[in-house]
């Protein structure tokens, strides 16, 4: 677990995560979420694997989070939750769609201010080796306003890169990267640039290869295939098996009348508004998967997107009427021991 959390409890029951632990453990039987967890007589131990619902968890009285999740430098994969009995919205997406959220920087590390009166603003870097600083005219105020300025690095971006191209992979499904490169042209360009090398250095030969052998696949299952359809899957297999950069406003009209099957790349901000409208649009906010993995890809956190423990908790302690978000609370500990079970294997 990245984020360093240290839970204290005032029952016999334990939970004590250190900073940047190899493992966490739960001690004794631990009610969490209505769900009971571990042995009387054995400690369970998951390597590189935390359930962020203990730091929401309701039988705790205190919590202390030493680098909140906000700190963290990785990449967040979300996914719908699908239930038979719960209707879509958007009825044309029949697949699922896997966003990969940059979770670094950006709006969520921007500085703003708001402006008092007239003015002039600048934006200056001053290098590190001595170097004449680089002054840039932003705006000349004639009175009240605001500002803001945010920021992202390239090795961060080579990571989410590196991420959501083994993600893709990984679920032999095409990825798109989603940028507004057409107006931000050094920021957004920037993320398209290193999504290109990374892809041309690294990916391409891998995806092509992948592309082929499901190509292979299908014409071994001919004879359970109408003609009509081989050729759909044919040209999805060759032509869609790949990365390919989009506008972001092209990417949202794509994503409504495409059947889904694809990995979804996203800056910060635009993951965080896209994966709650495809939640959605599959049936509910609450229904998604959402896993944070590290810049290194070791490191994973999972947690429940939305409807967890916190504020049910103090509206219990008051007598009142609660509910919590149990299915995605499930994946959450499911992703967690997956991990977990993946990295005690390698």
């Amino acid at each position: 677990m990245s984020a360093a959390a240290v839970v204290y409890s005032p029952s016999s029951s334990s939970v004590k995560l250190s900073k940047y632990p190899k493992y966490f453990t739960f001690s004794r039987s631990s009610l969490f979420n209505g769900v009971r967890f571990g042995d009387p007589n054995i400690s369970r131990s998951f390597a590189n694997g935390s359930p962020r619902c203990f730091a929401s968890a309701a039988a705790v009285e205190k919590i202390k989070v030493e680098n909140p999740i906000v700190e963290m430098d990785g990449t967040v994969f979300r996914e719908p939750i699908i239930c038979r009995n719960i209707p879509r919205m958007v009825s044309g997406i029949v697949l699922l769609i896997c966003i990969g959220k940059h979770a670094f920087a950006d709006q969520y590390r921007a500085t703003d201010m708001v402006i008092g009166g007239p003015g002039k603003l600048e934006m200056v870097f001053v290098p590190e080796d001595g170097s004449v600083p680089v002054e840039l005219d932003v705006f000349d105020f004639n009175g009240p306003g605001i500002a803001l300025s945010m920021y992202n690095v390239d090795t961060s971006i080579r990571a989410f890169a590196e991420l959501s191209m083994a993600m893709a992979y990984g679920k032999k499904w095409p990825l798109y990267l989603s940028t507004k490169n057409t107006i931000l042209k050094k920021y957004d360009g920037r993320f398209k640039d290193i999504f290109e090398e990374v892809y041309e250095e690294k990916w391409k030969d891998k995806f092509e290869e992948q592309s082929i052998w499901l190509v292979a696949l299908l014409l071994v299952n001919l004879h359970h295939i109408c003609i009509t359809q081989l050729c759909c899957n044919l040209w999805q297999q060759i032509y869609q098996h790949r990365y390919e950069h989009r506008l972001i406003d092209d990417m949202v009209a794509y994503a409504l009348k495409r059947e889904g099957g694809y990995v979804w790349a996203c800056k910060n901000y635009d993951g965080d508004v896209q994966s709650d409208f495809l939640a959605q649009g599959f049936g509910s906010l609450g229904l998604m998967t959402s896993v944070l993995l590290s810049s290194d890809g070791k490191t994973l956190e999972a947690e429940a997107a939305h409807g967890t423990v916190t504020r049910h908790f103090h509206l219990y302690k008051k007598g009142q009427e609660t509910s919590t978000n149990s299915i995605a609370s499930i994946f959450v500990w499911t992703r967690g021991l997956q991990h977990s079970v993946l990295i005690k294997t390698q």
